[in-house]
């Protein structure tokens, strides 16, 4: 079925997997997290004639870029992201796996330039402490560091995704197990 030895795949996709997993189980955390603390503040305004301060800025700056980001490259893991399927069933097996590697290739251009500008903006924004000044003052450059993690977990998923795809096993959503291999749906 391929030209790539799916032993090889497993070795090389092992530690990305790992990683993915490890960087969605943080994202669900800070998603619990989030929710309650926007729980927290709702109850403080509603009962306590006040809720924590600068609450709207450490969402805005921190919670969203890391649930955003570091779920990613598990979103990729498990295939998940939205795809243009429509076409795919009339398409024969080459021009599919053509497909599904430039999708991964356009795909790893773009994060790619993203990560190069992230790269800059958390440096620059370390560089001079940068905060946003609101009823608190809340550090913004830790979670552009965080934007800079995610994108780098997701090139990395990517990769292996882009392997998958030149072996021809990519797979649809729903042939994926929990591991990211592709199931025999066949058999």
């Amino acid at each position: 079925m391929s030209e790539v030895h799916p032993p090889f795949i497993a070795k090389v996709a092992w530690l990305p997997a790992r990683l993915s997993k490890v960087s969605g189980a943080l994202a669900a955390v800070a998603l619990v997290v989030m929710t309650l603390h926007i729980g927290a503040e709702v109850i403080g305004r509603k009962f306590f004639g006040g809720g924590f301060p600068g609450t709207l800025d450490i969402i805005s700056y921190w919670w969203m870029p890391t649930i955003a980001l570091l779920g990613l490259s598990y979103s990729e893991l498990l295939r998940e992201h939205p795809r243009v399927t429509l076409s795919l069933p009339a398409v024969g097996t080459v021009r599919r796996r053509v497909a599904d590697v430039f999708a991964v290739l356009v795909s790893m251009l773009v994060c790619w330039m993203l990560l190069q500008f992230s790269i800059t903006g958390a440096q620059e924004s370390y560089d001079i402490g940068e905060k946003a000044i609101s009823t608190i003052d809340v550090l913004i450059w830790p979670a552009k560091f965080m934007v800079v993690v995610g994108l780098v977990l997701y090139l990395l998923q990517s990769l292996v995704s882009l392997l998958l795809a030149f072996a021809g096993q990519l797979g649809d959503p729903e042939e994926i197990d929990e591991e990211g291999g592709v199931v025999d749906v066949a058999g």
